[in-house]
């Protein structure tokens, strides 16, 4: 029988490889905190509260003061809410392993773990044998067979289907023994066993999610309020500045007498050519979206992502497996009827014969390869059937850092 790790063998590599979880950067939460003190507009609201206090005008000084705290503690009790959220559902996953039930997190490299239907694979692993091939006898009979033949679809194709796992990706692909079964997807039909050779962070999942969580790129709403909160800041700086030479011309002191002097009117300045609401009404309202998009089972962990998402013009969703659209056409006396969608979908709207469906399947496959998405188009005139007419290829650019990965 398969046997794996031993617990003194499992803590030597966990203290190696660490857990079997994607990282996130910590942030010392006090920092983060003071985070939400930063940018122009709220720079200009700090001065402001250091020239109140120091003129002893208390009143204004309260004010400010208020709705510096007030937009710092919902914007940072709402990010901290959903990230509390999402650890939850970091820790709580579980994952068959061996022959007892552990969590994800604990799997480490060389572990062997037993993959089946509807199970969502925790890391990169390479597939030993079927969950009935205990001893991997039979397993063992087929890389023989291959090493001798060197035609592995053939015989894989020619076993029964427990020696083979189908993964359900893009779109279902059959993994035979000694494949790379990878994080994240999900197996759709068989039983197998699985060796462990990548965790999560290591795995090509993991390196992706990292440029993601790594990247440092602002959104549209913060890109817009820090060069609105700039531009107010500048034209500030040129006012007050341009109201002190004045000042110096004209013998005005510079914190004397009480109501007439240079700071004084930097203060005046400051508090009428900044809206110091802007902050707090933005912060406010977004969290208030964010408790509406809470209760619909969205986890926001941005409060600005909110905006950038009521922003988009235009969503590519990657469903066109499953979807189709169609569409009716005239030409002279002819109605013709076009539908273009999954290639699955369209195949199944056509019934076309034995040499075009594998035809079909081959360049689908061929693209696939390549790297393409493709749509399946067919056509019918009137009442008549409908007819495949091929498929469309579809090229989406790599990131500029996908090399990295």
């Amino acid at each position: 029988m398969l046997k794996g790790l031993d617990d003194e063998e499992v803590a030597k590599r966990r203290l190696h490889f660490g857990y079997n979880e994607l990282e996130s950067p910590h942030v010392n939460p006090f920092l983060k905190f003071l985070s939400y003190f930063q940018g122009p507009i709220l720079y200009v609201m700090e001065i402001t509260v250091l020239l109140t206090a120091d003129l002893r005008n208390w009143v204004d000084f309260d004010v400010i003061i208020g709705i510096l705290a007030l937009n710092t503690f919902i914007g940072w009790y709402q990010e901290k809410q959903a990230g509390d959220i999402v650890t939850q559902l970091k820790v709580s996953i579980t994952f068959k392993a061996t022959e007892q039930d552990i969590e994800a997190r604990d799997i480490v490299p060389g572990d062997i773990v037993i993959v089946e239907e509807t199970n969502t694979i925790p890391a990169d692993g390479k597939i030993l044998a079927s969950y009935n091939d205990k001893d991997c006898s039979k397993a063992k009979a087929i890389e023989q067979k291959i090493e001798v033949t060197g035609r592995l679809k053939e015989i894989m194709e020619s076993q029964p289907k427990q020696t083979k796992a189908r993964l359900l990706e893009s779109l279902a692909v059959d993994k035979f023994i000694g494949d790379t079964i990878f994080f994240t997807t999900s197996v759709k039909c068989g039983k197998c066993y699985v060796l462990i050779t990548l965790i999560a962070r290591h795995s090509f999942v993991g390196k992706t999610a990292a440029l993601v969580i790594g990247s440092s790129e602002k959104g549209h709403f913060e890109s817009v309020m820090s060069s609105i909160g700039t531009t107010l800041l500048l034209v500030v700086i040129l006012w007050v500045t341009a109201v002190w030479i004045g000042g110096f011309f004209r013998h005005v002191g510079i914190a004397t007498p009480d109501h007439n002097n240079l700071l004084v009117y930097a203060l005046i300045f400051l508090i009428i050519s900044v809206p110091i609401g802007l902050p707090c009404v933005t912060t406010t309202t977004l969290a208030v979206g964010a408790a509406y998009l809470a209760r619909k089972n969205a986890i926001m962990q941005k409060l600005s992502a909110i905006e950038s998402l009521a922003g988009m013009d235009i969503r590519a969703s990657d469903k066109t497996v499953s979807k189709q659209i169609t569409t009716e056409v005239e030409k002279g006396d002819k109605r013709y009827t076009c539908a273009k969608g999954g290639p699955n979908a369209i195949l199944k709207l056509c019934n076309p014969s034995q040499h075009i469906v594998d035809t079909y399947h081959e360049m689908n496959n061929d693209f696939s390869q390549r790297g393409f998405r493709s749509l399946g188009v067919a056509v019918k005139e009137s009442d008549g059937p409908w007819k495949i007419l091929g498929l469309l290829p579809m090229f989406n650019p790599p990131r500029h850092d996908t090399a990295a990965i």
